[in-house]
């Protein structure tokens, strides 16, 4: 008798440890959670609060992480009545690590337009990319590279200049119903010192849409994992020509999201859009 009164003593003791051990992990939990809820509210709050307006241009983005948190960012930064400074950027991995340099490059490119009395060939595509080069080189420690397409419209010149570093081609929809991925090559940031970043000019004209995205479009994958690709992409483009910008952006990733299916996003997606009004 005492043997099994000694069994159930050590069992109900055994039990109610483990109900403790269950209740501190429930609320780990539930600070992680909130912890992660928090940091992801701050990192949306760095996206665009609301387009510019400009009665010679629209702006559209979408901003779509896999996880709680995203490795991805964008902005659109007013540099006055006919200048607009544009960027996507996607850090390399995922979670918490990618998300603090995400966060981290959303402020360095405030910063950069907050100086006052800064000269304009300092926002300048491969000035912005070579200083951001030189700021973030990869090393053992960090292990972090960045994709990025920044660059400057000048909607009374009608042009876009831009730089790419290692993100996916930039699409342009004309106005008579044609489409262009202009394919430029370019290091990540961070892969190399001298990484040799090239200015591109893209000429515009009243009606053209221009659509800039990271590579979480291009390769979500369905079921079958094949991947969504720059054509299907430039179809889902040329089909929205008629709708609005912003209904062109939210079917474009209404037909990502259809082709992952089940399968679900497996990268961070975002897509920033302008379209010239006249």
């Amino acid at each position: 008798y005492i043997g099994v009164q000694s069994d159930i003593t050590a069992t109900k003791r055994a039990e109610e440890a483990l109900r403790e051990a269950n209740q501190q992990l429930e609320i780990a939990n539930r600070r992680m959670k909130g912890n992660l809820d928090a940091a992801a509210r701050i990192q949306k709050s760095l996206l665009p609060v609301k387009t510019p307006r400009s009665e010679a241009v629209r702006f559209s983005w979408v901003f779509q992480p896999c996880d709680e948190l995203a490795g991805d960012t964008l902005n659109v930064i007013p540099l006055d009545e006919k200048r607009f400074a544009l960027y996507t950027v996607d850090v390399s991995g995922h979670g918490v690590r990618a998300a603090l340099l995400s966060v981290t490059l959303s402020h360095w490119f405030s910063r950069l337009f907050q100086r006052p009395a800064k000269p304009a060939a300092s926002y300048a595509p491969v000035a912005v990319a070579e200083e951001l080069n030189r700021g973030f080189q990869m090393n053992t420690e960090n292990a972090q590279y960045f994709t990025m397409c920044y660059g400057i419209l000048d909607v009374e010149a009608r042009e876009f200049r831009y730089v790419t570093a290692g993100s996916p081609p930039l699409i342009v929809a004309r106005n008579g119903g044609k489409t262009e991925a202009v394919n430029v090559d370019g290091y990540p940031v961070g892969l190399v010192e001298q990484p040799g970043y090239e200015e591109q000019l893209i000429q515009l004209r009243p009606g053209d849409r221009a659509f800039l995205y990271t590579d979480g479009v291009v390769e979500a994958e369905d079921p079958m994992e094949s991947s969504y690709g720059t054509d299907r992409l430039a179809t889902a483009i040329l089909n929205g020509r008629q709708q609005s910008l912003d209904d062109c952006v939210e079917s474009i990733m209404q037909s990502v999201r259809s082709w992952a299916g089940d399968r679900g996003l497996l990268d961070d997606v975002s897509i920033l859009a302008f379209e010239l009004s006249r």
